[in-house]
């Protein structure tokens, strides 16, 4: 990871925080660290390739993080729009249930793109990850890349809460704009969605990079640092769809 990249990321995300209201402050704050790592692969990515154009599904905080800290990458979004976080006042944005991708014929391409961000996503999604997926693959220039990041479903608190007979998942919210995680994956398993829809698996990490409160979720955060990888509680893929840029496959 790049350190002076870190560290301004954070600064662009503390200053966007400190203008929105309380709840985007409180998710800054348990989530810049896992942010800030994603935006650096990004970067690390747009650094290493010809990546000229980028597509972030679910816009946050990312977004506009992103835009500043790439001003010379073309960045898109897609899904749900939120005013909060649009990159630019004439930001070009897909909208789009991801859900829909079940029925490809109902779901339009964007022009293609070199970078795909889908963060914290895919586990809000009711539809298998399978759809989603195949779409975003075809959303992809050949060599195009997908950075996929979620919660890790056998984290080592959930795995204690089920040992001691209590669901770890919140049940499903009755508010249809915000249903809560309706499916939450583990590294193998998600890896091998990846690959199953035409993907190259690149890189797939487990890191504690949510940021706890007091309590349980900080506890075991400290302890799963001396623990295989995949009692941790999040999960980043890079991947890549074969090819090469300028060769439809």
């Amino acid at each position: 990871m790049n350190r002076a990249r870190l560290a301004t990321i954070g600064s662009l995300g503390a200053a966007l925080a400190a203008k929105l209201e309380p709840e985007a402050q409180r998710y800054w704050r348990e989530n810049g660290v896992r942010i800030a790592a994603n935006l650096d692969a990004a970067a690390a990515l747009c650094e290493r390739h010809p990546v000229q154009r980028v597509l972030d599904v679910g816009p946050s905080f990312q977004t506009v993080i992103l835009k500043q800290l790439l001003p010379q990458v073309e960045l898109e979004t897609m899904g749900w729009e939120d005013h909060r976080y649009r990159p630019a006042a004439d930001a070009v944005h897909h909208p789009l249930d991801l859900n829909d991708t079940a029925t490809p014929a109902r779901c339009a391409l964007p022009p293609p793109v070199d970078l795909i961000l889908l963060l914290e996503v895919i586990e809000h999604l009711h539809t298998s990850p399978r759809h989603v997926l195949r779409y975003l693959y075809r959303c992809l220039n050949p060599g195009g890349f997908l950075i996929v990041s979620t919660p890790n479903a056998a984290f080592l608190r959930n795995r204690l809460q089920l040992l001691a007979g209590s669901n770890p998942f919140e049940p499903i919210r009755e508010d249809a704009m915000n249903p809560g995680h309706f499916r939450e994956y583990t590294r193998r398993e998600l890896a091998g969605h990846c690959r199953a829809c035409g993907f190259d698996l690149l890189e797939a990490r487990v890191e504690n990079l949510f940021c706890y409160g007091p309590g349980s979720g900080r506890l075991f955060s400290v302890i799963t640092r001396w623990l295989p990888a995949d009692f941790r509680r999040d999960i980043t893929l890079i991947i890549q769809r074969p090819g090469q840029a300028g060769n439809e496959t």
